[in-house]
């Protein structure tokens, strides 16, 4: 049996570890899928939802903030204050058409197959969207909460 030289063996084990290292970094610059795509491919209306979603809870930071009895779509993009780049569609829904009030507990949007899908953000612990996150009595009620002391 014939034996290799140190300085071989040590060669062949930097060799190795070269080409290990070159094939680990060209595949980590492959392109490939992130979470929220691979989320928006397999299930298509829950990431319309979580849009939605995201659109009632800009739409209820904006509502409070400038103390606005409605607010679209378009004034949540204007200047990038709220929502500070446009939503990609999923499904082709064209989310424009979006129109919140302080009233409103679910927002709809339509696909572009004509297929609707809704987000009830009461459900989100916000409720309809309402002046302030603290529920206050009734201002004719206030009295009642004065401490007398």
């Amino acid at each position: 049996m014939r034996t290799i030289s140190t300085r071989t063996g040590i060669l062949v084990i930097v060799s190795f570890s070269v080409v290990a290292f070159s094939l680990s970094f060209a595949l980590s610059r492959l392109p490939r899928r992130s979470e929220w795509e691979r989320y928006r491919i397999e299930y298509p209306e829950r990431a319309i939802r979580a849009n939605l979603r995201q659109v009632a809870l800009a739409a209820s930071v904006y509502l409070r903030s400038h103390n606005a009895q409605e607010v679209t779509y378009a004034d949540l993009l204007r200047d990038g204050q709220v929502i500070d780049r446009p939503i990609r569609p999923v499904l082709g829904e064209d989310y424009r058409t979006v129109r919140l009030s302080r009233t409103a507990t679910k927002v709809e949007i339509q696909t572009k197959d004509g297929q609707t899908v809704t987000c009830e953000f009461g459900s989100l612990g916000v409720g309809g969207i309402g002046p302030s996150p603290v529920g206050l009595p009734p201002a004719n009620d206030l009295n009642a909460y004065r401490d007398t002391n």
